[in-house]
């Protein structure tokens, strides 16, 4: 044992005099384990970074134009979030996200839009939780606007389980600014009226996710809709614009009930960023008057919705296609309040939801999408910016399709994305063929709400 720590020394000692002799050459790096030869061609491998393809650098082009004017706010607005949520106030942040929780255990929040058919709206939504049952959540909603246009309505919803909903609910709408420009292909923009269009629904919905991505949606809903003379704008009234030409169901009030079926296919993994996948939905949806008249229709309708990744973290094209269509099967014409208009999700953006109506309206649209701005994490909550096109037509008679009677818009916007509820608010500008609209809302183009009757939506024509 003496003896071997002397021999281990030895032995490591010995080949590094032996290697170090005379013909080790001068530009050469000396080891214990012999001499490492110079870098050269035979001894060095480099790597070059392939070049960033053409159309991919053109993608970014967007990114850098609307990136750029707001990186000082980006620093400013992360820095001020960062500090909260260094101080442990995120989690205040997120209540009032969440609403304000008042003594009786209800919880409030304010909301608002910008739109054209009723300007500047605000309002506010009451939520109670486990009411009027355990498992059930009760919403209602009230707001006024700046053109005079009044909602409310009141729905609740429960889950059976995932994927599984059962809601019901009703509401009503006044518009006592509302635009009329005509029915059908040829109308025009100078042609605008206004008169005050009143509705009114209750109705339930059952929502079922099947396997393999399939989904099933059934409801019913009873409606009523009035068209009256408009107590504002009456330089533009609908009785002096359009007289001797006034649609069928203006000055009257068309009531009826509505079943209706819808079944789609949905493989996107979000409803906020969804980079890949696609979405098909066709539906059905019957009306029969109950208010004397002998009006009668069926509204069917297809969309394809496709996501495709285009190679950048987040960057995705997002792309659908829609038609709709009326079939009259009654005594009497379809009312032009029930006739289907230019409203999401089956919307030409660079037109008022108004400016058309029609018993049928096809189209397609495209959005660029990127992120701007990020709270956290990728994927997480933030913003994101997107550009898009829209061209489509109305139309009462399949031989009114064509080119010529295409309309076509294009637009910016962004996208605000929560983390917990994926999409929660867009504000867009767009412009077509007759001016620029500016929208604030919480609907979606893409991935439409479903739960229409909890949310306060309206069904008429068709179901969303």
């Amino acid at each position: 044992m003496k003896l071997l720590l002397p021999v281990l020394l030895i032995a490591l000692i010995l080949p590094s005099v032996a290697w170090s002799d005379s013909t080790v050459p001068a530009d050469s790096l000396q080891t214990h384990w012999g001499p490492m030869p110079a870098p050269s061609d035979s001894t060095m491998t480099t790597y070059e970074k392939p070049g960033t393809p053409a159309w991919q650098v053109a993608l970014l082009v967007p990114y850098y134009v609307v990136g750029v004017p707001l990186m000082l706010i980006d620093e400013v607005f992360k820095s001020g979030l960062q500090g909260l949520d260094n101080l442990g106030l995120f989690a205040a942040t997120s209540q009032v996200m969440a609403g304000v929780r008042d003594p009786l255990g209800n919880y409030w929040l304010p909301s608002g839009s910008i739109g054209d058919a009723k300007g500047l709206s605000l309002g506010i939504i009451g939520q109670r939780p486990d009411f009027p049952l355990p498992g059930w959540r009760t919403k209602g909603t009230l707001s006024t606007s700046t053109k005079k246009a009044t909602s409310w309505s009141l729905g609740t919803i429960t889950n059976f389980h995932q994927g599984s909903f059962f809601e019901l609910g009703g509401g009503a709408r006044e518009l006592a600014q509302a635009n009329y420009y005509g029915t059908g292909i040829g109308t025009s923009a100078e042609d605008r009226s206004v008169y005050s269009r009143d509705i009114g629904w209750i109705g339930v919905g059952w929502h079922e996710e099947l396997n393999r991505g399939l989904e099933l949606t059934l409801n019913a809903h009873y409606s009523t809709a009035e068209a009256r003379q408009s107590r504002y704008e009456r330089e533009h009234d609908i009785e002096d614009v359009h007289a001797g030409d006034l649609p069928y169901g203006y000055d009257m009030t068309s009531s009826g009930l509505s079943p209706g079926l819808q079944f789609g296919y949905d493989n996107t993994r979000e409803t906020g960023r969804p980079d890949w996948g696609h979405r098909f939905l066709v539906f059905t949806q019957y009306f029969a008057s109950t208010d004397g008249q002998k009006s009668e229709f069926w509204t069917n309708g297809v969309t394809l919705e496709h996501f495709v990744n285009l190679g950048r973290p987040q960057r995705t094209l997002a792309m659908k296609a829609w038609w709709t269509r009326q079939w009259d099967v009654g005594d009497d014409p379809i009312p032009f309040t029930r006739q289907l208009r230019n409203r999401g999700p089956y919307q030409l953006r660079g037109y008022s939801s108004t400016r058309f109506v029609a018993r049928g309206m096809t189209g397609v649209t495209a959005e660029y999408r990127w992120p701007v701005w990020m709270l956290n994490e990728p994927e997480k909550s933030g913003v994101d910016a997107y550009i898009f096109g829209d061209v489509g037509q109305p139309f009462d008679e399949f031989d009114e399709l064509a080119v010529n009677n295409l309309f076509w818009s294009a637009g910016f916007g962004f996208r605000v994305l929560s983390r917990e509820s994926g999409f929660t608010v867009r504000i867009e500008l767009a412009t077509g063929m007759e001016g620029l609209q500016a929208r604030l809302t919480t609907d979606q183009i893409f991935q439409f709400l479903k739960a229409g009757f909890h949310g306060g939506s309206e069904p008429i024509p068709v179901m969303r």
